[in-house]
């Protein structure tokens, strides 16, 4: 993942003082710098609060990487008030990087692995749909880093599937760095150990927090806020919790979570 190359780069960093090429480039395909530019002219339109935990997280891998980030998103703040012409002019083209792909990027760098896959999902269908294959083997890349990461149930072998199709893309394109970094990550996949799930049916960490508020009648509004999460990556969370617990509805997840003894117990008053 990102943060991996930026620890890589920290020396070059302090020596130079200034960003490496090859690391500018990877922020700028993950719009890093760009993160408040609207969607109508193609920027991520980033809401305040995710942008601020992405460059929180950069900094803390390195501060003047946060710094670069923040100064750069702050500025493309004002595309939002300029016209359209104007903007893309000083903030370019339409950015050859879908929404949800930015948005997953932006979830594994802050450590929500879940997020981000509901995220890389939502973006594999986007490039699908409009048959933007450039953009469909990157996506597929990110995605396998964030499953290899995550390493729960199943997850090793959809990054193996994600990275074959990376690698047909790349190879009838002829993306020679993409290419190179995909023979790397799965050199990686084959040496890494399966972790099995701690949580039944391979539910995850972040499944079980959502599974546990369905089962207390909350609505997918009052997860999304109690979780810090949007209200999209809820209904990812839920539909791969009913596909994994084999629930026809939320009623059935809920009946999973209390037979499976994952609600909170609630301890009894004594008078």
């Amino acid at each position: 993942m990102l943060g991996h190359r930026i620890k890589a780069a920290r020396d070059d960093i302090q020596s130079r003082s200034a960003l490496p090429d090859s690391l500018v480039e990877d922020m700028a395909q993950a719009n890093l710098f760009q993160l408040y530019v609207p969607r109508s002219i193609g920027g991520p339109e980033t809401d305040p609060v995710t942008a601020f935990r992405a460059v929180e997280e950069l900094s803390k891998v390195d501060g003047s990487v946060g710094w670069c980030s923040f100064v750069a998103t702050a500025i493309s703040m004002y595309a939002a008030w300029m016209p359209p012409e104007v903007a893309r002019e000083l903030f370019g083209q339409p950015l050859d990087i879908s929404t949800d792909r930015t948005l997953g990027l932006l979830a594994g760098t802050t450590g929500d692995r879940d997020a981000a896959v509901g995220h890389f999902e939502d973006a594999l269908a986007f490039c699908r749909k409009a048959s933007y294959h450039p953009e469909l083997a990157w996506t597929d890349f990110d995605y396998s880093e964030v499953l290899l990461k995550r390493n729960g149930q199943g997850d090793r072998a959809k990054a193996t599937s994600r990275l074959v199709e990376a690698m047909d893309i790349s190879t009838e394109l002829g993306t020679r760095p993409l290419l190179e970094r995909i023979a790397a990550l799965q050199e990686k996949a084959d040496e890494q150990p399966v972790r099995a799930s701690v949580y039944p049916d391979g539910l995850t960490q972040r499944e079980i927090e959502v599974i546990r508020l369905v089962a207390a009648g909350k609505m997918d509004r009052e997860i999304g806020e109690e979780l810090s999460i949007s209200v999209n990556t809820v209904g990812n969370h839920v539909r791969n919790i009913l596909s994994k617990t084999d629930s026809a509805n939320r009623t059935e997840a809920a009946a999973y979570a209390v037979r499976h003894g994952l609600t909170p117990v609630e301890e009894s008053d004594e008078s």
